[in-house]
Order: structure tokens, then sequence, then C-alpha cells
């Protein structure tokens, strides 16, 4: 598939056409690698939670087969528990 050729707006709606020619952990994996080059997620989130419920159990929890070795072996090094800081503008205190 040509689908790097695409520019930002247009590769989620294709990967979400393909979704049902594809093995599961292909797209998944996929969708993994490419998920930083959409700019559109928003406008196509019901159908993209739809595709991804078809193939995982649990969206609300880790999807191993969207990261890549490195990625799993980044998130599994992590402790069990670990702060998070949020920042913000004066605005928005």
């Amino acid at each position: 598939m040509a689908y790097r050729n695409y520019g930002s707006h247009e590769r989620l709606p294709v990967l979400l056409d393909v979704a049902e020619h594809m093995d599961s952990q292909d797209w998944l994996t996929l969708l993994g690698e490419s998920w930083s080059g959409f700019d559109n997620i928003g406008i196509h989130i019901d159908e993209l939670l739809w595709k991804v419920r078809e193939r995982v159990q649990d969206v609300e929890s880790t999807i191993p087969e969207m990261m890549s070795p490195e990625d799993k072996a980044a998130f599994d090094a992590q402790p069990d528990q670990i702060i998070i800081y949020r920042g913000c503008g004066p605005k928005n205190r």
C-alpha cells in the first residue's frame, strides 16, 4: 500500500477503510506506527473506536499490539506507579 503517500488528514480514513482487509494484529501495528501522523482523529473517533473494539477486548487498557518492541520494553520497564505532573498556562489555573 502506498500509505505513506497520503497526507496527515488522509491517513486515518485510509487505514479505517482497509481494516476489514487486514489481519487484526497487522492493522493494530500499523495504527500504532502511524498514530503520531494523524491530524484528524477527533472527526473519526467513533469509527476508530469501533474498529479497535472489534480487535481488542479492553480499549481502556494498554494495547500491546500497537507498540513497537522498543515501546513495549520501555513500558515494561516503568514502575507500577508513577507521578505525572500536568502543566498549564495562566489562563488554565
